[in-house]
């Protein structure tokens, strides 16, 4: 077994060239194999998070999130409360204002290419990520893209958050101690950037000084909030679980995407003659829309395969086993195995069929 992460890097090497599931340490495995993705993290499942996700948030009870909530049942509970903002009728009612920002973005492209400048895609790609949550959360972009750099030191707050938690995440129950210490020395946080952010919008839109064209995050909330179906915890953990997660995963997929087309130029020339093909038959708007593009199955192809070869989670999403533990990729595993994992990077699960045959199997056309 390989333990070490920069002979993994450099050596571009695969834990998984062997078999399906590898140990990585004492109780801890990762398993690359379809099935074990629904076992783990399929609705209703019994597999409740590990340990690692409690430092992704508050470290006491009365301030968990969907997140970092490890119970099984009171994670299901705290989505209940707010799953109908997160329905696709409820998304899609957005999409004239994330339509604006995809308008700053193309504008921004064409600024670039007619100067010859140099791209950082990553970069662009947060910024666009941010100011699109900042219109469906809070009515209102960030304007990261337009002022080219954040004013509001949010993105450089989320990366230490998110350093703080891959660290202290592989000892979870540091972080409480860490929490006790922070509180009593009242110690600054890499997250306070954000919360000043969330409850100077919240104060704004509560007193009136400020108002939205739009039944965005932060109005729903409070409206819920005001009927008494959640607590203000809610109300700040959901509207900083959009902002932190929401937009940080969307520009790694974003990125993903451009940089495997950029590697794979003939990927790129049949996505634009899908395209090509959409708009001579009249099947593309200006901008195009959700449901003309999840009609375009090489579209979609190219979406889960860069997302596939690259997660948008750098740290494996692991699972405990529970009590009276469990076959999982048909190997048993016993009650408390704290670190059972199908997402990370590495787990690709590769299919060595033929392009024409997988994508015949989609219902697609078979010529590649």
């Amino acid at each position: 077994m390989v333990s070490n992460h920069r002979l993994l890097s450099k050596h571009n090497f695969d834990p998984h060239m062997l078999g399906s599931i590898v140990r990585l340490a004492p109780g801890r495995y990762s398993l690359n194999e379809p099935t074990a993705s629904r076992t783990l993290y399929g609705h209703g499942t019994k597999f409740e998070k590990s340990s690692f996700y409690f430092a992704f948030g508050s470290p006491f009870p009365e301030g968990s999130d969907l997140f970092n909530e490890r119970s099984v049942a009171i994670h299901s509970g705290k989505r209940r409360r707010v799953a109908q903002l997160y329905s696709m009728s409820a998304l899609l009612s957005y999409e004239q204002y994330v339509d604006r920002q995809n308008a700053v973005l193309c504008e921004k492209l064409r600024s670039i290419s007619t100067s010859r400048s140099q791209i950082h895609v990553y970069k662009l790609m947060q910024a666009y990520a941010f100011d699109v949550i900042g219109e469906i959360t809070v009515g209102e972009s960030f304007g990261f893209m337009q002022k080219d750099y954040d004013d509001l030191g949010i993105l450089h707050a989320i990366h230490d958050g998110s350093v703080y938690g891959a660290r202290v995440g592989l000892l979870g129950n540091l972080h409480f101690y860490a929490g006790l210490l922070v509180r009593r020395l009242k110690i600054a946080i890499p997250f306070t950037a954000v919360l000043a952010f969330i409850n100077k919008n919240i104060e704004l839109r509560r007193t009136g000084q400020q108002t939205s064209d739009r039944a965005d995050f932060l109005s729903k909330l409070l409206q819920l909030k005001q009927a008494e179906k959640i607590e203000d915890v809610d109300v700040i953990t959901t509207l900083g679980a959009n902002i932190a997660a929401g937009s940080d995963t969307t520009a790694i997929s974003l990125s993903s995407i451009i940089r495997y087309l950029q590697l794979n130029p003939e990927c790129l020339t049949r996505l634009r003659a899908e395209m090509d093909d959409r708009l001579v038959q009249s099947k593309l708007s200006n901008p195009v829309k959700y449901q003309e593009a999840i009609e375009m199955p090489y579209l979609q192809a190219v979406i889960k395969e860069a997302i596939r070869l690259h997660p948008a989670t750098g740290q494996p999403l692991s699972r405990v086993v529970p009590a009276g533990g469990a076959t999982v990729a048909g190997r048993y595993f016993p009650a408390g195995v704290n670190s059972l994992s199908s997402t990370n990077s590495f787990a690709k699960r590769a299919d060595t069929r033929p392009v024409c045959c997988r994508y015949q199997s989609m219902g697609t056309a078979s010529q590649p």
